[in-house]
């Protein structure tokens, strides 16, 4: 199993300046995999714990990704992250055809 190194990374402003979204009153869920047959989905704490960065690094292939968040209901709660190595040709392993296939889970 992989691992996912999740960090919130705090900024100094107190209170969002915008109202959340309330087309996403239960959170988004991202899909930043694209046509990636590997990937992983992290589950993020929604809302976040205020206005900041989550930090999400893959101990596996070295992915980093940042998301933005804002303390509101409209935050990030779910994340699909393609595996870095197989978008550079270097997965280390058995094709599995056109199948999406979750390393992480």
């Amino acid at each position: 199993m992989v691992k996912m190194a999740v960090t919130w990374l705090p900024n100094e402003v107190p209170v969002a300046a915008c109202a959340a979204d309330s087309f996403y009153p239960d959170g988004k869920a991202v899909d930043l995999s694209g046509v990636a047959r590997r990937f992983c989905v992290v589950d993020l704490e929604c809302p976040a714990p205020g206005i900041g960065i989550w930090r999400i690094e893959c101990s596996k292939c070295g992915i980093r990704v940042g998301l933005t968040a804002a303390g509101r209901a409209d935050d990030v709660r779910k994340v699909r992250i393609p595996c870095y190595a197989q978008t550079i040709g270097t997965t280390g392993v058995p094709d599995h055809g056109d199948a999406a296939v979750p390393v992480c889970s």
